[in-house]
Order: C-alpha cells, then sequence, then structure tokens
C-alpha cells in the first residue's frame, strides 16, 4: 500500500497548488488493486494541507483537521476496468469549480501522472515541477524557454498535453531548481 500512499500524498500536494480558492470538498475514487481507500484518502488529505496546518499531520488527525476546516472529503472503491490497473483519481471542489488530477502507480513503485485538469499527462511526480495552462498557440513553448533561460534556469523535461475539443493545453516542465518569485510573475 505505501506506493498508493505516497502517490495520494503527491496529488493532494498538487491539488493544493492548482486550487484558487478555498477547498470545499475532496473526493478519491480508487481503482484497481486500491481496495482500501480510506488510508489512500487520508494520505491525500494530509498532502493537500500540509502547506496550511499549522500542526503535524498524520493519519489520526488528518480527518478531523479536514472536518475542523469545512472540508468534508469522500473515498470510494470503484471495480470498473479503466485504461490504468491501478488508479487515484481525485476532485477537489472549490467555489470556482472541481479540479481533477489522477495518478496510477505501475509495477511495484513507478507512479505517474496521468490526467491533470483534463488533460492526459505521463510523467514521474517528483523534483520541481511548473504546471502551465496556456492558450494553445504557436510561440509558447519558446516564451517559456526563454525566460527559463533569462533566468538561468535549465530544463530538465517539457511535457505538453491539450485535447482535441478545447483551445488551451497544459504544460509540465521539469526544472532544475525552484524559481525565484520574480521569475514565477
Amino acid at each position: 500500500l505505501t506506493p498508493f500512499l505516497d502517490l495520494a500524498e503527491i496529488l493532494g500536494k498538487i491539488q493544493f497548488q492548482l486550487c484558487d480558492a478555498p477547498v470545499k470538498s475532496v473526493s478519491i475514487e480508487c481503482f484497481g488493486n486500491i481496495d482500501d481507500a480510506k488510508p489512500v484518502a487520508l494520505s491525500f488529505i494530509k498532502g493537500i494541507l500540509s502547506e496550511s496546518a499549522d500542526v503535524r499531520l498524520n493519519f489520526v488527525n488528518a480527518g478531523a483537521i479536514a472536518e475542523d476546516r469545512g472540508i468534508s472529503f469522500s473515498h470510494s472503491y470503484n471495480s470498473d476496468s479503466v485504461s490504468f490497473s491501478n488508479l487515484i483519481m481525485t476532485n477537489v471542489t472549490t467555489k470556482n469549480g472541481t479540479i481533477q488530477v489522477a495518478g496510477s502507480v505501475f509495477g511495484d513503485n513507478h507512479a505517474r501522472l496521468v490526467n491533470i485538469k483534463g488533460y492526459e499527462v505521463d510523467v514521474r511526480p517528483e523534483g520541481v515541477m511548473v504546471l502551465i495552462q496556456n492558450q494553445d498557440v504557436p510561440g509558447v513553448i519558446g516564451r517559456v524557454g526563454m525566460i527559463l533561460g533569462d533566468a538561468g534556469v535549465n530544463i530538465a523535461e517539457y511535457l505538453l498535453s491539450r485535447t482535441s475539443d478545447s483551445d488551451t493545453a497544459f504544460a509540465i516542465v521539469k526544472i532544475d531548481e525552484e524559481l525565484s518569485d520574480s521569475v514565477m510573475s
């Protein structure tokens, strides 16, 4: 269960960064070999609260802290067949809508992000990652590269995803170091 718990906590940390308003509710749905969804859900809660909690989070207090903050959460196991043998699907709802992030564990311990906000991706969730949603127009990749290059930041990976029914794209850019606030703006 450890690789699933680790992935769930990472998914929570990513979801926290994607939220632009306070979290109202969280739902976690597990597929495949993850038949006990409660520990996975608690690990996700630990991840989403880790940046804003003023106490040490663990499996005992994570649910209670979420409830104290007015965050309702649910978890379930689904035996339906999906594209991935082990999938953790997370949905976080704020006043501005619902954000979906999903991950999967391949083999013994090969975690991957497979869906962010409806965009299919395939990336190891490790290191420094910059998430960018932008208009799908020519020149964006070059502009991002120039901004990072001018700041002396090396790109390790650049993954771009887009959907056929949207004029937006989503990129995950892995870089060698954290960005300063001035580069982020």
